[in-house]
């Protein structure tokens, strides 16, 4: 019995010590979950999610661009895309950030299958898949991002509507540079 009560008297120490020193101000103390998520409902975690994997997709692909083409057009489009999908990602990391939110940082597995199979490609195949790629994407990130606009967080739909006007002169610009590849 004097066991079982010093053994609880020391948890009882060791649980008002901890709650003492715990400042619940402090952001180091909360856990690395998704402490503010009720800040975001789903369609915002899906969101945040989807537009980190299309952009970490997009800056290898860009990366893949710049070292394998030879195409002045497709060489400056992929280190735009690089510059660009790097910015808008940072700002994506900040967001989820506030929100205590972890987002992806590598392709996925599909993404790495179809990294690895364009970089087999010939210059001049590659260099077609690649827009072609490139095209897709951006579509279906404008698809994402319109779709956030009416998104509640307001951060992701101030986000959403800044980077949806981007994404569309992006598409215009691979599609004006896969057209040139045509003639």
């Amino acid at each position: 019995m004097q066991k079982l009560l010093n053994i609880l008297c020391i948890i009882l120490f060791i649980s008002i010590n901890f709650s003492c020193n715990v400042d619940e101000n402090d952001a180091d103390n909360k856990p690395l979950t998704n402490l503010n998520e009720d800040k975001l409902d789903d369609d915002a975690k899906n969101f945040l999610k989807s537009a980190a994997q299309i952009l970490i997709f997009e800056i290898e692909l860009g990366k893949l661009g710049t070292t394998k083409s030879i195409n002045p057009k497709i060489k400056s489009f992929a280190s735009d895309m690089v510059a660009e999908n790097t910015r808008t990602y940072n700002e994506l990391k900040k967001i989820s950030a506030e929100n205590r939110l972890l987002l992806p940082i590598d392709p996925d597995k599909d993404q790495a299958k179809k990294l690895k199979d364009l970089s087999e490609l010939n210059r001049k195949s590659f260099e077609v898949a690649y827009l072609k790629h490139s095209l897709k994407n951006h579509s279906l990130a404008i698809n994402l991002y319109q779709k956030a606009v009416e998104n509640r967080n307001k951060s992701i739909n101030s986000f959403a509507i800044n980077k949806t006007q981007n994404l569309k002169k992006s598409l215009l610009t691979a599609n004006k540079t896969y057209k040139s590849l045509q003639n």
